[in-house]
C-alpha cells in the first residue's frame, strides 16, 4: 500500500492509532496535537531566548517560489513574485503577473524604494533618516526596519520588552515603545504561540494607538537542515492605505549563497522624494 493511500486512511479514521500515524507525518494538522517547546510559565527571558535562538540562525532568506493575492482598496490581483531578506536593511520583493512587473519594494542599508504601475516607470526612493518627513508620499506607509525585523532576521533586544498573556494562556504579547528619526512615538507587538513559541504576528502602533503595519504569519515548518522555523504564509496590511499582501511561500532558502541585488533598479527613472521640499 502506497504511504499517500495510507495517509488517506489515516485521515478518514483519524482515532487512536490512526491519529498517531497521521500526525507522524504531517505534525501541522489541525487535528494534531502541538508539542509545546515553552513551558506553561515561561518567563520573559525564556521566550526571547527561545525566540532569538532560530533568529540566530537566519542571517538572510529569499524565496522565488511565491503566489500572491495583493488586494488595494477592495480589488483582488494574483501575483507570483520572489522575496528576499538580509540582516541588517536588505529587502526586496517583487512581483507581477503574466510576465509583466507590477510591483517591486526595496530596502538597502542607505534608503529605500518603490515602483508599480501606478508610478508610471518611475521609482520612488528615500534615504532612511528622511522617511518619516516623506511618508505621506509614498503609497503605503512602508516602514523598511520593521518588516525586516518582523521577517525574523533581526534578534530581539529583551531590555525593549513587555510581557503580558492573554486570558486563556494561549498568546503571548511581547511591546515594546520607541521613537522614529522624526520623533514620533511607536509601539510595537509581537504575538507569539505560547506552546509552539513560533511568532503569529508582528504590528506596529502610531502614538495614538492606530495601527500602521501588521504582518501575521502561518504553516509555519522546521528545515530539516538548519533546524530553523520559518512560515509559509505571511499577511502584509497597511489599513490607512488599504492594502493587504497575503503570500504563500513554497520553497524557503535559508542563508543562500547568492542573494539579490540590493541596488535600486537602473532601467526606471528615478525619484528621490528626500530631495522635494
Amino acid at each position: 500500500m502506497s504511504r499517500v493511500l495510507c495517509l488517506l486512511m489515516a485521515v478518514v479514521a483519524c482515532s487512536g492509532s490512526g491519529c498517531k500515524v497521521m500526525c507522524h507525518w504531517m505534525p501541522q494538522a489541525s487535528f494534531c496535537q502541538p508539542t509545546c517547546v515553552l513551558p506553561p510559565e515561561a518567563s520573559l527571558s525564556q521566550v526571547i531566548t527561545h525566540l532569538n535562538t532560530n533568529i540566530a540562525a537566519v542571517n538572510s532568506w529569499q524565496s522565488t517560489d511565491m503566489s500572491i493575492r495583493a488586494r488595494q482598496k477592495g480589488l483582488p490581483v494574483w501575483l507570483s513574485g520572489n522575496i528576499a531578506v538580509a540582516s541588517p536593511r536588505n529587502f526586496r520583493l517583487s512581483a507581477g503577473i503574466l510576465g509583466q512587473d507590477a510591483v517591486e519594494i526595496g530596502s538597502n542599508d542607505n534608503q529605500l524604494w518603490f515602483s508599480s504601475r501606478e508610478t508610471q516607470g518611475k521609482v520612488l526612493t528615500v534615504g532612511h533618516d528622511d522617511i518619516s518627513r516623506v511618508q505621506h508620499r509614498l503609497p503605503i506607509p512602508f516602514q523598511p526596519d520593521w518588516i525586516i525585523a518582523a521577517l525574523g532576521v533581526i534578534p530581539l533586544n529583551e531590555r525593549e520588552y513587555e510581557m503580558t498573556r492573554t486570558g486563556d494562556g494561549n498568546e503571548i504579547r511581547l511591546v515594546a515603545h520607541g521613537v522614529t528619526p522624526a520623533g514620533e512615538t511607536v509601539q510595537r507587538l509581537i504575538v507569539v504561540d505560547a506552546c509552539r513559541g513560533v511568532i503569529m504576528a508582528h504590528a506596529l502602533y502610531n502614538g495614538k494607538g492606530n495601527l500602521i503595519a501588521k504582518a501575521t504569519f502561518g504553516d509555519h515548518q522546521l528545515d530539516v537542515a538548519t533546524g530553523v522555523v520559518l512560515p509559509h504564509r505571511i499577511s502584509l496590511d497597511w489599513p490607512e492605505a488599504d492594502v493587504n499582501l497575503a503570500m504563500k511561500l513554497g520553497v524557503i532558502e535559508i542563508n543562500p549563497e547568492i542573494l539579490p541585488n540590493w541596488s535600486i533598479p537602473s532601467n526606471q527613472e528615478v525619484i528621490n522624494l528626500s530631495q522635494i521640499r
